[in-house]
C-alpha cells in the first residue's frame, strides 16, 4: 500500500489515517533537520543517490502534497 497524495492524485489513502501519518513523517523529518542539519542533509543526499526518479518523486508529492500548492508563479 502507498501512502499517496493528499489531494487524491492517483492511487493513496485519502483517510485520517493517512493524513496522520503524512503529519507524522513531516514532524519527524523536521526533527531530524532540527537536530542535526548535517545528517538531514546527507540522509537526503543518499536517497537521491540510491532511489531512482519516480520513487523520490512519489515520496515527496505524497508527504508535502506539492501537486496542488498555493503558490502561483
Amino acid at each position: 500500500m502507498w501512502l499517496g497524495c493528499p489531494h487524491g492524485c492517483n492511487d493513496g489513502l485519502r483517510t485520517s489515517q493517512g493524513d496522520f501519518l503524512r503529519v507524522k513523517a513531516r514532524t519527524i523529518l523536521a526533527i531530524i533537520h532540527r537536530i542535526d542539519q548535517d545528517g538531514f542533509a546527507q540522509l537526503l543526499v543518499s536517497h537521491i543517490e540510491e532511489c531512482n526518479i519516480q520513487v523520490l518523486i512519489d515520496t515527496l508529492h505524497s508527504v508535502t502534497g506539492f501537486c496542488r500548492s498555493d503558490i502561483t508563479g
